[in-house]
This record gives C-alpha cells, structure tokens and sequence, in this order.
C-alpha cells in the first residue's frame, strides 16, 4: 500500500476512466483487495457509489456478481450501495 500512497501524493482529483470508472471498479473486477481499502479511504474523495457508462454498474454490483465478499465489505463499511 505504500506504493499507492507514493502514487496518490501528486494526485489532486480523481478522474474516472474514459468508460466512466473509478479505481474501485477496478479494484472490484481483479478482486484486488488492498487496491479496494486504499481507494475507499474517505481521504482520497471516490465516489464509491459511481456507475460505469458502458456497463451501469457500481463497484458493488461487480464483487457482489463475482462473489468477491471480501471487497463487498469494504465497499459496504464505505457506504456503498447499488441504485
């Protein structure tokens, strides 16, 4: 995780891919748990309720339909839901 917060230091905003998705559906689609805790620190300002363009799906759509409970959790204590 060190590696993250070296990364994110120079960092101002978040901006979402081109398909309209955020570090935690990528964190949620390759079951990538420590990705998941860093980027649901309420520090780093993720919308962790965002909905993809392409797919419209929130990142807890994806690890609930990947059985990925692990990061359902974590989006869940974050307070994510899925519309």
């Amino acid at each position: 995780m060190e590696i993250l917060s070296i990364l994110w230091q120079e960092t101002r905003h978040y901006i979402p891919s081109a398909k309209g998705e955020s570090v935690i559906h990528y964190a949620a689609r390759y079951n990538n748990i420590t990705l998941a805790k860093f980027a649901c620190d309420p520090r780093h300002r993720i919308d962790v309720n965002l909905v993809s363009f392409h797919e419209k799906r929130t990142a807890l759509l994806i690890t609930v339909m990947d059985s990925r409970h692990e990061i359902v959790e974590i989006l869940l204590k974050r307070g994510a839901c899925d519309h």
